[in-house]
């Protein structure tokens, strides 16, 4: 095998982010995070129902618990 003498690489052209894509991003975030916060709280709140007994208390409390959270990150992704 020949050894090759390392060429550098062409300088690749790379745009800043626009405000547009900026805006989307944080959208996709946002959808995303409410999906993920009701779902976590909600199985959460489902497991404590099934050991508890508490149908369906558990699970609604875990869902605006979710809620609660998605808020929080909601807030700390429009603060950046």
């Amino acid at each position: 095998m020949r050894q090759q003498k390392n060429k550098p690489l062409p300088a690749v052209e790379v745009s800043p982010a626009t405000a547009d894509n900026r805006k989307a991003t944080s959208g996709l975030a946002a959808a995303g995070n409410i999906f993920a916060c009701l779902a976590v709280g909600g199985a959460l709140g489902w497991g404590a129902d099934w050991l508890l007994g508490t149908t369906p208390w558990g699970m609604l409390m875990g869902i605006m618990l979710g809620f609660v959270a998605w808020l929080r990150e909601l807030w700390q992704l429009l603060q950046s």
